[in-house]
């Protein structure tokens, strides 16, 4: 009987359906997102952007930016960037900054 009890532990503990639970947690991390058009404003601690989409309608975003921000090529308004940014608690921050 102890047996059938540890061999049936076992079979469960391994099948998919029971981890599938344990790989959504893995899964949950926030990945970085991008957004890329036209910077209208840019300061020390920060980063406006504005994109326009021919399907869409204007967007407008801030973004923090701090010293563990990569910055590439001369940062200027009017500039056309993409950025890629992590979303915290207190905003988005960006992570990199690529003016094109």
């Amino acid at each position: 009987m102890r047996r059938v009890l540890i061999a049936l532990l076992l079979l469960v503990s391994t099948t998919p359906i029971f981890r599938a639970g344990q790989q959504d947690e893995e899964q949950s991390a926030p990945k970085p997102d991008f957004f890329s058009g036209v910077v209208l404003a840019v300061s020390s601690d920060s980063i406006t952007v504005n994109r326009k989409g021919l399907a869409r309608e204007s967007e407008t975003k801030t973004f923090m930016v701090d010293a563990g921000t990569h910055i590439e090529g001369k940062l200027r308004v009017k500039s056309k960037v993409t950025i890629r940014f992590a979303a915290t608690d207190s905003g988005d921050r960006a992570v990199r900054i690529i003016v094109r």
